[in-house]
């Protein structure tokens, strides 16, 4: 159910009755945006997904009506969403919030909202959630709207919708307006937070395996496929790096033993090769074992064979 501006797009009551071992978060920061929770029962699995609209009131601001954050309601929508709480695989929720500040073209005032508005909901979530079992991560919007292909003077708003329509199919009813593209927005950044993550942890892990076993990662990268931003080696252009600061992607290149200086651009590219190179290294000796193993299995079967045959001749 597509729900007015201030309130939550309500699940069936059996679902969200339910707990669920993992959820994943979305955040839109703007005044205009919201905040999406996916959740199911094992990390990148998709059970439910629910819309929250944030919550905002209007307030006089030199003498002209202007929406604003709702702080107090802020705080009752994040202590609602209720997330998962199992301590015993350490954080099992993750809460991507959207940095807001200064971008090109805009002016001193909307940038200044938009660091406000996120200022906000950072101080909001990481007062609310749980730290034992729930992680606020920032994840910049010039870097997922590259990563998913939305970045452009050609893309609009109406595509993000459609794409959030792509990503996650159960969401369609609640993306109906034009102006639920601050609702599709909190999808993509909670899937494309997850996805970073992922590639994150998993650098040295085939591409294929990955999306095997992981719903999120799945839909997006066969979303992005479909739009023609996959690599021929089957990783997203995005890869797990771009997002990341000059000084982190250097520190990750000086603990490989990589060489350190070049542009941004060059810095990923070389972590993305040794990636790519460490699992074809992985790859070949798992085949080398598994051949091996063939090996030794043909042994004892020859091994086996014989003795049979100097029983019967016994």
């Amino acid at each position: 159910m597509v729900g007015s501006d201030d309130e939550r797009v309500e699940i069936d009551a059996k679902v969200a009755n339910k707990r669920y071992k993992w959820a994943v978060v979305g955040c839109d920061s703007d005044a205009g945006g919201a905040l999406a929770i996916i959740r199911g029962d094992f990390v990148g699995d998709v059970q439910t997904v629910e819309i929250v609209d944030v919550p905002t009131m209007t307030v006089s601001v030199n003498g002209k009506a202007r929406k604003r954050l709702d702080v107090a309601k802020m705080i009752e929508k994040v202590k609602e969403m209720d997330l998962p709480n199992d301590v015993n695989g350490g954080h099992s929720s993750v809460v991507f919030v959207e940095e807001g500040g200064v971008e090109f073209g805009f002016s001193a005032q909307t940038a200044f909202v938009q660091g406000y508005n996120f200022g906000l909901w950072k101080g909001v979530l990481e007062s609310c959630v749980n730290p034992e079992t729930t992680r606020v991560e920032v994840v910049k919007p010039q870097a997922w709207k590259l990563a998913l292909g939305l970045k452009g003077k050609k893309t609009s708003k109406d595509d993000s919708i459609e794409m959030a329509k792509l990503v996650f199919p159960e969401s369609e009813d609640m993306l109906q307006r034009k102006k639920d593209h601050g609702r599709a927005e909190s999808l993509l950044i909670a899937a494309y937070g997850h996805a970073r993550e992922t590639l994150q942890k998993n650098s040295d892990v085939e591409y294929s395996d990955i999306v095997r076993n992981d719903v999120v990662c799945k839909r997006v990268f066969n979303v992005l496929e479909q739009k023609g931003l996959v690599s021929e080696n089957g990783v997203a252009y995005f890869g797990p790096y771009f997002g990341r600061t000059g000084m982190e992607l250097k520190h990750d290149l000086k603990t490989r033993g990589l060489k350190v200086t070049g542009t941004k651009g060059e810095l990923i590219l070389r972590l993305e090769t040794d990636d790519l190179r460490r699992r074809s290294e992985k790859k070949q000796k798992k085949n080398d074992s598994d051949s091996n193993n063939d090996s030794a299995s043909g042994d004892d079967d020859s091994e086996g064979i014989r003795e049979e045959e100097e029983v019967l001749e016994a």
